[in-house]
């Protein structure tokens, strides 16, 4: 394994301007690196690096890496990339994104994994409140912005390091963590694993780079992250609803807004009540998940709940963005069927009139895999429009459409309103007909259905 001292002096990002990569960026640009990097169009990201005295060239072309002692690349680039190519040709250090993670994680004398298909950010941030709050100055690396840290990333000490590990093209592998939380092992990426199998012996892998003392934290309610832990050889800690669980909810209640409070026991015994003040009952398991890692570093599970309650989100998990005509409009990333199914059940707890979700795939593959998976997971929603897949890296295979879906789905349930409408310019000119006072929008996908949530909120200003 890389590490740090390995790297060089001059360190260039192709693709600086994604979350993770941003993030990575500033911790080696705070620990004294010369860091530079290039994406393909300007951002948030990008303006935010500039302002930290980072140089970002707009575009990609060969030469803009000709400096740099070592270049770091994610899995977007291809291996045309004019810089890539470059290195590659010029005998460049060349690291992937989650190679570098791996070599960061590796200087800290603690550090905890969060992974799972799914929950991953919002556990993240759920852990990281707590420990900010709680005085532990962590060093963060989260998949999306949270607003307590100022951002996706946070540098603090070097004592404690809590990242998102991910499990696409089994990049997690890279990371080698003291202690491990498994959210849950579902199937996705479809276009890299065979099949839930494959991803089952993934996790088995990822659990087994922890050291001999290492902790895995399980969800006890889903039969393969509880098989992994186990079976792991290493300390094994379950939440869930389920009696044997280490950490257990019980009692579980909803208020006007969809927020749960919940009974917490540990070990059998019950220690106190814990209040949540994000929406959806699935946010029990990621604060269950982010407490019992929190307990890890001495932090009593009644410490966790006063500061877990403090958690209000984090960006693109939930967020609301505004009103249109009088309804109120919230953007989620959730691309995956039971991440869909899980925000809309959310979103039904909120008061509303009507519940209108707009769903943008993500991916051909994904859609085409998981399809008829999809096909119920809307069924909490009362008006439903589909838009394109968002193809990002792949390329059109001819077999599937968002068209085909929205058929699939408008054939099963009986919602006022379901169909296809293929550009943002119809579904804004649609929305902005239909929507009532009191209705909620929800509007979901990992795409740039985001840009389009923004610009119909804005144009409603």
């Amino acid at each position: 394994m890389e590490t740090i001292d390995q790297l060089g002096q001059h360190v260039h990002f192709i693709g600086i301007g994604g979350i993770s990569m941003s993030g990575l960026a500033e911790i080696l640009h705070q620990r004294g690196f010369t860091v530079t990097g290039s994406d393909r169009s300007t951002s948030e990201n990008t303006h935010r690096l500039a302002q930290h005295g980072i140089d970002v060239s707009i575009g990609h072309k060969a030469g803009q890496e000709a400096a740099a002692d070592c270049v770091i690349y994610n899995s977007a680039i291809p291996p045309d990339n004019p810089e890539y190519a470059a290195a590659l040709a010029a005998g460049k250090r060349m690291l992937k994104r989650s190679q570098l993670l791996g070599c960061i994680m590796a200087e800290y004398a603690r550090s905890i994994a969060i992974s799972g298909t799914h929950g991953k950010t919002t556990t993240t941030s759920m852990l990281s409140t707590i420990l900010v709050h709680m005085g532990q100055n962590p060093t963060v690396h989260n998949g999306s912005v949270l607003p307590l840290i100022g951002g996706a990333t946070r540098v603090g000490g070097n004592a404690l390091f809590v990242a998102e590990a991910c499990e696409y093209q089994e990049n997690f592998l890279d990371l080698h963590p003291t202690d491990a939380v498994i959210l849950n092992v579902d199937a996705d990426h479809l276009d890299y694993y065979r099949n839930i199998d494959h991803i089952t012996q993934s996790f088995r892998a990822f659990v087994a780079g922890l050291p001999a003392d290492g902790t895995v934290i399980v969800n006890g309610d889903d039969a393969r992250a509880l098989e992994i832990g186990q079976n792991s050889g290493r300390k094994c800690v379950t939440f869930g609803f389920g009696e044997g669980c280490t950490l257990r909810a019980t009692d579980e209640v909803a208020d006007e807004q969809g927020c749960f409070t919940f009974q917490l026991a540990f070990k059998g015994f019950r220690v106190c009540p814990v209040k949540l003040s994000v929406p959806g009952r699935h946010h029990i398991y990621n604060a269950m998940a982010a407490m019992a890692a929190a307990a890890q570093v001495g932090i009593t599970p009644c410490d966790s709940t006063m500061m877990i309650s403090t958690y209000t989100g984090a960006e693109r998990r939930f967020e609301k963005k505004g009103e249109v005509s009088g309804a109120a409009v919230y953007h989620d990333y959730a691309h995956h069927p039971a991440e869909v199914q899980a925000a809309l059940e959310a979103a039904a707890l909120l008061p509303h009139r009507k519940l209108w979700c707009v769903f943008q795939p993500h991916t051909y593959s994904r859609t085409k895999a998981l399809f008829d998976r999809f096909i119920p997971c809307f069924a909490a929603a009362d008006n439903l429009l589909f838009l394109d897949i968002y193809a990002a890296r792949e390329p059109d295979p001819g077999d599937i459409s968002s068209s085909v879906l929205a058929q699939a789905v408008c054939a099963t349930h009986a919602h006022d309103v379901c169909r296809y409408l293929p550009g943002f310019d119809e579904a804004t000119a649609y929305l902005r007909e239909h929507l009532q006072p009191g209705d909620l929008l929800l509007t979901l996908g990992a795409g740039d259905i985001e840009d389009f949530t923004n610009a119909l909120v804005s144009s409603a200003l």
